[in-house]
């Protein structure tokens, strides 16, 4: 191995443009390596359980909700793997009658032959097989890990405005949108029509004959539907007090009949019937209205299968949205893991970017040298095309783990360059040649160069190979170090040597002009001639 090392570095520094050429090629090709790696925010483990939320048709009351949602789960129980089910109802913040959840939880994963992705796929085709015709809005997806139901899907899109039917037209439009995006499943919008309302208009010219105020007929039909706090007296018991709000009973909200003898004060005629004052008419609309900052918004969301890139997906519907030409008056924005992975993008090339900066600062600190640290970071990036290899090979994602693999593989591959070039600055301070002192202190340092990497890979394999809940996490992120070291070592082993070689070349130019007036100015302020640069680490 040492004869061979020492043959390659050889002809390597009798044939730089090459060792160049080739290190260039690796550097260009992180572009289109780094275009067709998934983006996704974070890696999805295998936990054992999932959960099916599920929206029918509206209408529905809570009792045949229920008894639906019964029957769908004792359907999904029957799929091997399965191990229990359990079946809320109504069980979201507003309490819809028609939207149920079943929490379903497999047996685990060394008791069952499929994925929990790939269990995914069979409960969306059973549903689909089975009740495809009733129009369900369905997501299956993981478990909430920091409890709750759903609400954070990879594609979590938002569009606010003005206009309550343009942005239902824009609900319709985006779940299009998303079924055309390969990758994309249980596309859903916030904004559904269909529930049955009942619409109530004041008639102002005959409340003002009445002498009734518009404000009043308002008042006395949101205490019959939503409640009107009692703000002057509390309701005590065991010490503890609670608010008083006067409301009708349940079944009495939605009955005409008594909406329309609701009485409402009038100062010439006393008490007039709510239905004297008002016309009703009877049709269809969303079921709930969401708004931010005060203005209507409808929301879409999907998941996504694992062959598809959350980053790749979330551009591909904001062109598509904002190719719509809603106007100015409308925002469109990510929201949920869609923004937190924008944040988290941001957030990792900022810390590249510092890394580099401290490194460069401590490494010429140490070197006494403006040059050297450039050469040591230059095997940096080199590495970066074999970790997004490795992601690929294996199928994974370039995740918020994965990216902190790769910080990691920088350190350890920064070592290796520190350890060439010291030794090798410290044979020229001996009297050894140039090129002589680089084969050199190579060969010299090659075993523990090995030692170091042999050791670090063996600690990330348990990782890589583990199984059971956490294994994705775990390989997400030890698969980049161990891929970009191992395939990037015998590059580097070469690479730094002639990148050292080269930049020192640059640095012992003697040209007029521009280039010899910094090094005239450096030499003049005591810097070290290159010949006698000395060693900040000993032989």
């Amino acid at each position: 191995m040492d004869y061979g090392y020492r043959w390659l570095l050889e002809h390597a520094l009798r044939r730089r443009w090459v060792v160049v050429v080739l290190t260039l090629l690796v550097l260009f090709s992180i572009g289109p390596l780094g275009a067709a790696v998934n983006k996704n925010f974070l890696p999805e483990d295998d936990q054992s359980q999932l959960e099916v939320v599920v929206r029918a048709p509206e209408g529905w009351t809570l009792a045949a909700t229920d008894r639906f949602a019964t029957q769908m789960a004792a359907e999904i129980r029957r799929l091997p793997g399965m191990d229990y089910t359990i079946v809320t109802a109504g069980d979201d913040p507003q309490h819809t009658p028609n939207r149920f959840t079943i929490f379903a939880k497999m047996v685990d994963l060394d008791k069952r032959s499929i994925s929990q992705q790939a269990m995914y796929s069979k409960v969306r085709d059973l549903i689909q097989s089975r009740y495809g015709y009733l129009g369900l809005q369905t997501q299956v997806e993981a478990v909430a890990e920091f409890g709750g139901s759903g609400g954070f899907q990879p594609v979590d899109y938002v569009v606010n405005g003005p206009n309550l039917g343009v942005l239902t037209r824009v609900g319709d439009q985006g779940i299009r949108i998303l079924r055309s995006i390969p990758g994309v499943v249980d596309p859903r919008s916030s904004l559904i029509s269909g529930a049955p309302q009942l619409g109530v208009q004041v008639d102002r010219a005959r409340a003002a004959d009445l002498g009734v105020n518009a404000v009043d007929a308002a008042n006395a039909l949101y205490m019959l539907v939503q409640g009107v706090e009692v703000k002057t007296a509390k309701y005590t018991e065991a010490g503890q007090q609670y608010k008083i709000v006067i409301r009708a009973d349940k079944q009495h909200r939605s009955d005409q009949d008594l909406l329309a003898q609701l009485p409402v004060s009038s100062p010439t005629q006393g008490v007039v019937a709510l239905e004297q004052v008002v016309t009703t008419s009877r049709g269809v609309g969303p079921s709930e209205i969401s708004h931010y900052n005060r203005r209507r918004q409808v929301e879409l969301t999907a998941n996504l299968l694992p062959t598809a890139s959350q980053q790749a997906v979330l551009q591909e519907l904001d062109r598509k949205i904002r190719a719509l030409g809603l106007g100015p008056q409308y925002d469109m924005t990510f929201t949920g893991q869609a923004i937190e992975q924008g944040r988290q993008g941001a957030a990792f090339m900022q810390s590249f970017m510092l890394s580099f900066l401290f490194m460069y600062l401590v490494l010429a600190a140490q070197f006494e040298s403006w040059l050297h640290p450039v050469t040591i970071l230059l095997s940096l990036p080199l590495t970066v095309p074999f970790a997004l290899l490795s992601i690929l090979f294996l199928h994974g994602s370039l995740n918020i783990l994965s990216q902190l693999g790769i910080l990691v593989l920088f350190g350890v591959v920064k070592k290796n360059a520190i350890l060439q070039i010291d030794r090798a600055n410290h044979l020229r301070v001996l009297g050894l040649d140039r090129n002589a002192a680089i084969v050199q202190a190579s060969r010299d340092r090659l075993r523990p160069i090995l030692m170091t990497t042999i050791a670090f890979v063996a600690g990330m394999i348990p990782l890589a190979i583990s199984t059971g809940v956490g294994a994705a996490t775990n390989r997400a992120m030890s698969s980049v170090i161990i891929g970009g070291q191992v395939m990037s070592l015998l590059l580097t082993l070469v690479a730094i040597p002639v990148m050292y070689s080269l930049l020192d070349d640059l640095r012992g130019l003697r040209v007029s002009g521009w280039l010899a007036v910094p090094r005239r100015w450096w030499e003049g302020r005591g810097g070290l001639p290159r010949e006698q640069t000395p060693s900040p680490l000993g032989p």
